[in-house]
């Protein structure tokens, strides 16, 4: 009985206190049904939340880059590196790696698997934002995906007239 009323009371304590909960946001690399992708494509978070990227087969990396350069590593910038991980690889054996949100600016990332050719996992929409401007806005994440997705386009011409 005395339960619900502590819980009551420390939730009225931490709301009280201006201390918000900190957020663990679970985004997937890849899977094996729905392809090259991040899922969800991006995510609205506050300062001291943590994003977990689980990997799905086969072979992709979280590579931070900036919007005017979605499918270029961004300097200093944080890279895992490419996973690997192969089919048929059980769910509780899935590589996570996980970064913890510093402050309200976008974070602009995208899998640099296969970069610069027509094969490009950025340039066939593989691309994930943190805290990206509202739709419609100049830097909303649909403006950055289109300009990936252009990435792509333009090496698949030049591949196509090589």
């Amino acid at each position: 009985m005395m339960f619900p009323t502590f819980a009551l009371l420390s939730g009225i304590a931490l709301f009280c206190s201006g201390v918000a909960a900190v957020t663990t946001h679970q985004i997937n690399v890849s899977n094996d049904t729905a392809g090259l992708l991040f899922d969800p494509e991006y995510i609205n978070a506050y300062v001291g939340d943590v994003v977990v990227f689980t990997f799905h087969p086969k072979n992709h990396s979280v590579t931070q880059s900036s919007f005017n350069a979605p499918c270029t590593p961004l300097p200093g910038g944080f890279d895992a590196g490419f996973v690997p991980v192969a089919l048929g690889t059980s769910d509780y054996d899935l590589p996570t790696r996980q970064f913890t949100v510093n402050d309200t600016n976008p974070i602009w990332i995208h899998c640099r698997q296969a970069a610069n050719t027509a094969a490009s996992h950025c340039g066939k929409g593989m691309v994930f934002a943190v805290n990206p401007g509202a739709y419609g806005k100049f830097n909303s994440f649909e403006n950055f995906k289109a300009e990936a997705l252009a990435i792509g386009d333009l090496l698949t011409a030049v591949n196509a007239t090589m």
